[in-house]
């Protein structure tokens, strides 16, 4: 039995197979057996396919009436004998150590699956590299951030996961025990991905390009599909199922909250776990009506400079006020902004700033400091600068009854 079964579904090839099957016997892991499914192919590939198989003993061909990708990839899994799958597409190739790192890693982690980073070669040579993810091990948590839930929401929204099969090592007994198939013609690969990851475990990932993707626009994503609006609405349906299937969910815990806000906010903190590599957003329930483009003004900026609030600059006059109900000062109404949430901070800063307050909130409270949002903690504890990111007027809070109204009329407007 071969440690890896590399499957290549082959459909009119035969100007780039060579170099792909070359790109397999030219592997420093011998180890392998290589499946060419020809799905019908009507050019030389046929022909090519069958070459190899009596030049190696390792390659094994399967003719098939034309089917797609998804049946050849399928056939090949129902063949396949070897404990790890790889994938290969017929106009691309394997850099020569690529399954002998790949093996290696899932091995010395004890990993389910082994992933790497690829080149993307133009049609005149030029490598461009692209990263999976950065190099390191995932566990569930992290499988769950970096790959399952890109993958579940909205592709065309950041942050996005390129479903690209052939950058894992697959466990064989992952896919047949859990019954996990392609089906379609158009990202059948992401859908494959998802159903794969939400029974993954561990993930080994190295920065090396161990993948040379050809970027072909005689490939099938290249392709004009008739029948896009019916494959596309498919493939929303089937990503559906999965995610009900599995319970895809982000809610990790429900918090019992504190006394004040500060309080709540300190114990939503506290049951976050692991802050590696994380931004952390602090929103109020009672604004519904935030949006993605807000969220993903906010995260840029938390990203680049650690802390940043979302608001809006105020539309009427604004008054100071004194103690008897008297204006004291007109603040230049050019920098007053309303503070709106979320409020984004990097996790370590913001975690750090609550533990001082909660440890001083004594000596602060007996000096009269009254802590009204996360960014007032930022700013009094680390003197760490906030940076102010434009929200919406729409982004309102709710507090009376004739608010539900008219955040009922914002809604609306966006179905």
């Amino acid at each position: 039995m071969p440690a890896i079964s590399v499957i290549v579904p082959v459909y009119q090839a035969e100007a780039l197979l060579p170099q792909c099957v070359e790109s397999v016997l030219a592997q420093t892991f011998s180890d392998w057996e290589l499946l060419l499914i020809d799905d019908g192919s009507r050019d030389g590939s046929p022909t090519l396919c069958d070459g190899y198989a009596a030049r190696d003993p390792r390659i094994r061909v399967f003719h098939k009436p034309n089917g797609g990708v998804s049946t050849a990839r399928n056939l090949g899994l129902e063949q396949a004998t070897g404990p790890y799958i790889a994938f290969l597409d017929a106009d691309d190739a394997f850099e020569p150590a690529a399954l002998e790192t790949l093996w290696y890693l899932r091995e010395k982690a004890g990993a389910d699956s082994a992933g790497c980073a690829h080149y993307n070669v133009t049609p005149d040579g030029e490598r461009r590299t692209e990263l999976l993810l950065p190099a390191g091990i995932y566990e569930e948590t992290g499988i769950r951030e970096k790959i399952l839930w890109p993958l579940a929401g909205d592709r065309l929204q950041p942050p996005v996961f390129n479903g690209f099969i052939w950058r894992f090592l697959f466990d064989a007994a992952i896919l047949r025990d859990n019954a996990i198939t392609f089906e379609g013609a158009y990202l059948e690969d992401e859908l494959f991905l998802m159903e794969y990851f939400a029974n993954v475990h561990r993930l080994a990932v190295t920065d090396k390009p161990l993948y040379r993707y050809l970027e072909n626009p005689a490939s099938a994503t290249h392709r004009y599909m008739r029948d896009y609006p019916a494959v596309f609405a498919r493939f929303l349906e089937r990503k559906a199922e999965i995610v009900e299937k599995y319970g895809f969910c982000k809610v990790r815990s429900v918090t019992a909250g504190g006394a004040e806000r500060y309080h709540s906010v300190w114990k939503g903190l506290c049951a976050m776990g692991d802050k590696e590599n994380r931004i952390v957003f602090i929103h109020d329930g009672a604004r519904p009506v935030v949006d993605e483009a807000m969220i993903g003004r906010a995260y840029e900026e938390a990203s680049a400079s650690g802390a940043c609030v979302i608001g809006m600059p105020v539309k009427d006059t604004i008054k100071i006020a004194d103690e008897n109900g008297y204006i004291a000062s007109t603040p230049k109404r050019s920098l007053v902004w309303q503070i709106q949430t979320p409020q984004v901070f990097d996790a370590e800063l913001i975690v750090s700033a609550y533990r001082e307050v909660i440890e001083r909130e004594q000596e602060l409270l007996s000096q009269g400091v009254q802590i009204t949002d996360d960014a007032m903690v930022v700013e009094y504890v680390c003197e760490h600068p906030v940076k102010l990111v434009q929200g919406s007027y729409e982004n309102m809070k709710l507090t009376t009854p004739d608010d539900l109204e008219v955040a009922e009329a914002f809604l609306q407007k966006r179905l």
